[in-house]
């Protein structure tokens, strides 16, 4: 016999609640682990974050919040994560490059953004892309980092301007456009361009990716039909 009667609390709640302190926990271990180059274990840990939100119960508008920038952060780093695991994959040194690339175009902590630039700027210097080399190292002197990294970022300078400035493959990167990187095909969309997104985490994808599962979130669609995330409680 099937009861009638609901299986949550008197207040209508999620028969599993949590609150944010654990989940700032759990970001803490996915900064950690990401910082320690343990990048699938920190997707997971991240992708976790995002799953996670659905079942935070939050006090107040603050809360909230807190919560909307928890998602955000969570998803910029599932998606960035997946150019890094995507690149080690690959075999096709041109598809290296540009991951390498895009990555250090995602939203990153200072930390994590200066490992990704120094990473970028040395297999592209080593694939004899020397002004795309430059870039980076000038990009990562920005930053301020240790002095050996500004060393070899100012070697890197050096040695572009001796050999031309030149690249030696062509890659599909505009550094000075501003884009993102759609979630399905990993390649840019660049500022102008139609994108859809993700009906849950609000991921980009390009428009033909329509109806196709978020591989970044695994919960949404691309050009879903949804409001998103949306989490109050009333008093």
């Amino acid at each position: 016999q099937v009861s009638t009667q609901s299986t949550w609390g008197a207040n209508n709640l999620p028969a599993v609640c949590l609150t944010m302190a654990p989940l700032a926990e759990k970001l803490k271990a996915a900064y950690n682990a990401t910082t320690n180059g343990k990048f699938l274990e920190a997707q997971q840990q991240f992708r976790n974050i995002i799953h996670s939100v659905l079942f935070v119960l939050v006090e107040d508008k603050s809360q909230t919040g807190e919560l909307k920038e928890l998602l955000n952060i969570s998803r910029e780093y599932t998606a960035a994560l997946r150019l890094e695991l995507t690149r080690k994959e690959t075999k096709d040194l041109k598809t290296q490059l540009e991951l390498a690339a895009y990555f250090t175009h995602t939203s990153l902590q200072p930390t994590h953004l200066v490992l990704t630039l120094g990473a970028a700027m040395s297999a592209t210097f080593k694939a004899k892309n020397y002004k795309t080399a430059s870039t980076f190292a000038k990009r990562l002197l920005e930053l301020s980092p240790a002095a050996k990294t500004s060393q070899s970022a100012r070697k890197v300078i050096q040695m572009a301007e001796q050999n031309g400035n030149a690249d030696e493959i062509k890659l599909d990167y505009d550094e000075k456009n501003p884009f993102v990187v759609c979630a399905a095909s990993l390649k840019p969309i660049y500022r102008g361009t139609e994108q859809i997104r993700c009906s849950y985490c609000y991921q980009s994808f390009l428009p033909k990716h329509k109806g196709e599962t978020c591989p970044v979130c695994l919960i949404g669609t691309a050009g879903g039909d949804s409001t998103g995330m949306v989490n109050s409680y009333n008093r």
